[in-house]
């Protein structure tokens, strides 16, 4: 069995932290592969190339890899005659030409995990902060880009209950299987807290509230706007904000200290689908408060585990600090939801069952 995996980035963001330990995981069991991206920073990665007439082209028609032949390229690969399979994740971002689809789905057998609504044409599904992300693009180019999936032979994964039972409406004759995202559980893991405070500086005394985004502040779809909110209610909290440029934490394993040191993860994003740093803070026994929007829920039991507030609900988003910081039992049961269900070797497996299931 011998995969190609596709993505936008190597190292940056949730889809490129899950597709490359999904490689790491492939290469553990001695499947060989590959991983091909837009944007590499791994050594071990493949990269597409993007001329700057095609990145003006993408801005000026406000589509997404017209001018590539991006069957070509792949074609052109030393290792395309051995693929048994191509492994999609992120498509967008100008470097895949998706008029290739159809042509590239009959010469190899795909599967497509989506980190993101970006395949739905009808985005008045979402909430508006999802539109929000793709209003960049020509509608003309959504409609075409449904119908070039729609004739395309592609097993289609989603990581949420979620965003399948959207998918479904939009194509009732794909292929859809249900893979949630998943995590290494021996790496985030709790950490004594006064010891790890010790470490990284934290005051022993104070209760800490962690915010994580890509972006930090900057990033308004992950709520950045309702730090200060807390910040007016719970003056005494110490809030730390990781992700912007400054507060860039690229290890895992210092990112498992940070979790482990907090109280809570404030977590008010405004669009998300299955998020990995809930399923980290969890995992490390720091229990998370979010919002009620996309697969949150699906990770969350409501005042078992952490607290799902109504969807930008500034009250309600107080009631679930004073929650999570008086009731004591939610760190360990956090923990266990995790181990149980999203331990990446759980989820792994299941992709590569679901390889086999094709490919024979």
């Amino acid at each position: 069995m011998k995969i190609l995996l596709i993505n936008t980035f190597d190292t940056k963001g949730g889809a490129a932290k899950f597709c490359y330990r999904l490689k790491k995981n492939l290469d553990k069991n001695n499947i060989v592969n590959w991983l091909i991206v837009k944007s590499k920073e791994k050594e071990s990665s493949l990269q597409f190339k993007i001329s700057f007439l095609q990145k003006i082209l993408n801005k000026i028609l406000k589509t997404e890899g017209l001018g590539k032949s991006t069957l070509k390229e792949l074609k052109g690969l030393p290792f395309w005659d051995q693929l048994d399979l191509i492994h999609f994740h992120n498509l967008h971002g100008g470097y895949f030409n998706i008029f290739n689809l159809p042509k590239l789905s009959k010469e190899k057998r795909c599967v497509w995990t989506l980190h993101d609504p970006w395949i739905l044409d009808k985005k008045n599904v979402l909430v508006p902060e999802y539109k929000n992300i793709f209003k960049g693009e020509n509608k003309i180019f959504n409609k075409i880009k449904k119908e070039l999936i729609d004739v395309s032979n592609i097993t289609l994964v989603t990581p949420s209950v979620w965003l399948k039972n959207k998918v479904e409406k939009e194509y009732p004759n794909k292929k859809i299987e249900l893979i949630p995202n998943g995590i290494d559980t021996s790496l985030f893991k709790p950490i004594n807290k006064k010891e790890v405070r010790e470490k990284l500086g934290i005051p022993i005394n104070k209760t800490v509230v962690l915010f994580v985004a890509n972006g930090g502040k900057d990033n308004i779809e992950k709520g950045s706007e309702y730090i200060n909110l807390v910040r007016k209610h719970f003056e005494n909290f110490l809030i730390i904000e990781l992700g912007g440029n400054n507060q860039y934490v690229e290890s895992e394993k210092d990112m498992a200290e940070y979790y482990s040191a907090a109280e809570l993860l404030l977590f008010p994003s405004l669009a998300e689908n299955f998020p990995l740093s809930i399923l980290e803070s969890m995992s490390c026994g720091t229990p998370v408060l979010a919002f009620d929007t996309g697969g949150i829920k699906e990770i969350i039991d409501h005042e078992i585990n952490g607290y799902v507030a109504k969807y930008k609900d500034e009250n309600d988003l107080i009631n679930g600090i004073k929650f999570i910081t008086t009731e004591k039992t939610l760190s360990q049961k956090a923990r266990e939801k995790i181990v149980n269900n999203f331990d990446e070797q759980i989820i792994f497996k299941k992709y590569q069952d679901l390889y086999k299931k094709i490919i024979n």
